[in-house]
């Protein structure tokens, strides 16, 4: 059973800036509770007359969360222990969302390199080929020109 973690988010006020961009949402001085999910839902936009009206969703991402505990302006609270570490729990969830985007990468490069040594045997196929014709021409001249030199040969002789 997998354990939820639960932290307190709030931006900690630069001189002139109560809030933060980061994570594609607002941060505020205001601690907002959030819940570390691997798909976490996107926010939910709301048109009312004129008015839009956005609902951010209290659920981040392994990833999100990495980046919002790096920003020295956010303020990141654990709240409570489920059991685990959860700052474990979220370095393998990071680590394996790291690796999996590496594994992507690596099929891409694999099927590209597969694709290149496809193009070279074809090419070098080719080359193969081309090389055999101008063989076969060179040996069908050899042959002419040494069916030409025995007969001026026996000329001479006669």
């Amino acid at each position: 059973m997998a354990t939820e973690q639960a932290y307190s988010v709030r931006a900690i006020p630069v001189q002139g800036h109560d809030r933060r961009w980061r994570c594609d949402r607002p941060w505020t001085r205001e601690p907002v509770i959030v819940r570390v999910v691997d798909k976490p839902q996107s926010p939910k936009t709301e048109k009312i007359g004129d008015r839009v009206t956005i609902t951010y969703s209290d659920e981040i991402s392994p990833v999100q969360l990495a980046e919002l505990k790096g920003d020295p302006h956010i303020a990141v609270a654990l709240i409570g222990e489920g059991g685990s570490d959860p700052d474990e729990i979220n370095d393998l969830k990071l680590k394996l969302s790291r690796s999996e985007v590496e594994l992507e990468q690596a099929r891409k490069d694999h099927q590209q390199a597969t694709e290149e040594l496809k193009e070279y045997k074809r090419g070098a196929a080719k080359r193969e080929e081309e090389l055999g014709q101008l063989a076969g021409s060179l040996q069908e001249e050899v042959t002419k020109l040494k069916a030409d030199l025995s007969k001026r040969s026996k000329k001479a002789k006669e």
